[in-house]
Order: C-alpha cells, then sequence, then structure tokens
C-alpha cells in the first residue's frame, strides 16, 4: 500500500501538481517542502487541513515539481540499486 501512495505522488508531481503529505516514510524522500508540495508533521485533522490551506496559498512551479519527479525514474533505480549490489558483494570478500 505504501508503494502505490508514493507511486501517485509521483504520477501527480510527474503532471507538474504539488503534493500535500505526512512527513513520514517515503513522502520526506519525495517532497520537498514548500517547493514540490507541503509536508504535515502530525496526523490530525487541523494539521492536514492546515497544509492544504498553506498549499491553497502558494504558487508552486510546475516546471520544477515536474523536473523533481522525474528524478524517480527506472534508471536511477537501476544503478542506485546495482551500486548497492555491488558494494554489499564486494565487502563479502
Amino acid at each position: 500500500m505504501a508503494r502505490l501512495k508514493e507511486d501517485l505522488m509521483l504520477e501527480a508531481q510527474a503532471c507538474g501538481k504539488p503534493i500535500v503529505a505526512f512527513v513520514r516514510g517515503g513522502a520526506s524522500e519525495i517532497v520537498s517542502d514548500g517547493v514540490t508540495g507541503i509536508l504535515f508533521e502530525n496526523q490530525t485533522a487541523n494539521s492536514l487541513c492546515d497544509a492544504v490551506t498553506r498549499c491553497e496559498r502558494m504558487h508552486f512551479d510546475s516546471v520544477a515539481i515536474r523536473s523533481s519527479a522525474l528524478h524517480f525514474n527506472g534508471e536511477r533505480f537501476h544503478r542506485e540499486f546495482s551500486q548497492f549490489v555491488k558494494k554489499v558483494v564486494e565487502s563479502w570478500f
């Protein structure tokens, strides 16, 4: 379920749309507060409402948001995963 949520965040950002998300988990890696969306600290209705209100009052650069989302592509994943595996294997020998 968490992976689906992160995929949906990236899909929205790939369309240049800002994200409002709870600061924990993958959102903290995907969303840059005030730049590509809004992060909120507490899982309460008031905290979420404040974050949505903050988002509505801000202007976001849709090109910058899309550019940020493109960093999370398959090529990057493959490269970083390969580097991780190589490092682990090298530590064994």
